[in-house]
C-alpha cells in the first residue's frame, strides 16, 4: 500500500502544476495602457455665433489597438487658434473617463473667422477640427443664389415660374429680413405686370421670391435679381405650344 501511494503522488503533483500554469493572467485583449491606436475628434455645433457666449463642446474618443478605449486616466490636451476653452485659456488638458472619452468646451470671443482650427493630442496621436466664428448680426449681402420652380413653361399667357432668391452674408449666413431685393426679366412679366419686381427677403434664410408670368411671345427668359452691387442669373425657357 505504499508503495501504491508514493506512486500516486507525483501525478497529483504534475496535475496541480499544469493547472496552475494556465492560471497566469494574460494581456492579449486588455487596454493599452500607453496610449490609443486611434482618436476621433468632434465639434458639436462646428459653426457659433461669435458673441462671447456661444460655445461648442468638442467630444474626443481614445481606443487602443484593439478598438476598445484607451485606459481611463490616458492625457488628452486641446489648443485652440481662436476662443477660449472654460479654462479661460486657449489650452485645456484633461484625461479620458472609462469609455476612452476626453470633453472640453470651446468658446467664441467676438471675432468671427472660417478657420478656427482645434487640435487634440493624446496617447501620441494628434486630430483637428476646424470651426466657424459668425457674426451674430447678418453682414450685407455678399452671395445669391438663384433657382426656378419651372425651368420651363408654354407660352400661353398664363403659364408662370416660381424663382427663389437665397441672400447670404459672407459667411453664409442669410441677411436680415427686410434686406431689399430687385428682380428683372428680359421677357414675360412679372405677377405686378411689369420686367421687373421689387421685394425684400421674408425669412432668416435670407429668402425672397418673384413669379414670372408667361407671355405668348415664345423665347429664353433671363431673370436677375439685384441686391445692392451683388447679383446673379438664372434663365427660363418659354416654348410654344
Amino acid at each position: 500500500m505504499k508503495r501504491s501511494l508514493l506512486l500516486i503522488k507525483p501525478v497529483l503533483l504534475v496535475c496541480i502544476v499544469v493547472i496552475l500554469s494556465g492560471c497566469g493572467g494574460s494581456s492579449s485583449g486588455l487596454n493599452d495602457n500607453t496610449g490609443g491606436a486611434t482618436l476621433t475628434l468632434t465639434a458639436n455645433p462646428n459653426t457659433i455665433n461669435a458673441d462671447g457666449i456661444s460655445f461648442s463642446t468638442l467630444t474626443a474618443v481614445l481606443t487602443d489597438t484593439t478598438g476598445k478605449p484607451a485606459a481611463q486616466g490616458t492625457a488628452v490636451s486641446f489648443s485652440t487658434t481662436l476662443g477660449l476653452f472654460a479654462n479661460g485659456a486657449n489650452r485645456f488638458q484633461t484625461v479620458t473617463d472609462a469609455t476612452g472619452t476626453a470633453l472640453a468646451v470651446l468658446y467664441a470671443g467676438t471675432t468671427s473667422s472660417d478657420n478656427v482650427t482645434v487640435t487634440c493630442t493624446g496617447g501620441g496621436l494628434t486630430m483637428i477640427a476646424i470651426l466657424k466664428f459668425v457674426n451674430a448680426t447678418p453682414g450685407p449681402v455678399a452671395n445669391i443664389t438663384l433657382s426656378v420652380s419651372n425651368s420651363s413653361i408654354i407660352a400661353d399667357g398664363i403659364s408662370s415660374s416660381v424663382i427663389t432668391a437665397t441672400l447670404k452674408d459672407k459667411n453664409g449666413t442669410g441677411v436680415a429680413i427686410g434686406t431689399p431685393a430687385t428682380f428683372t426679366t428680359t421677357l414675360a412679366v412679372f405677377s405686378n405686370n411689369k420686367n421687373s419686381f421689387a421685394t425684400t427677403t421674408i425669412n432668416e434664410s435670407g429668402t425672397a421670391t418673384a413669379t414670372l408670368i408667361a407671355g405668348t411671345t415664345p423665347g429664353t427668359a433671363t431673370i436677375t435679381c439685384a441686391s445692392g452691387s451683388v447679383s446673379a442669373i438664372v434663365k427660363i425657357e418659354i416654348r410654344s405650344f
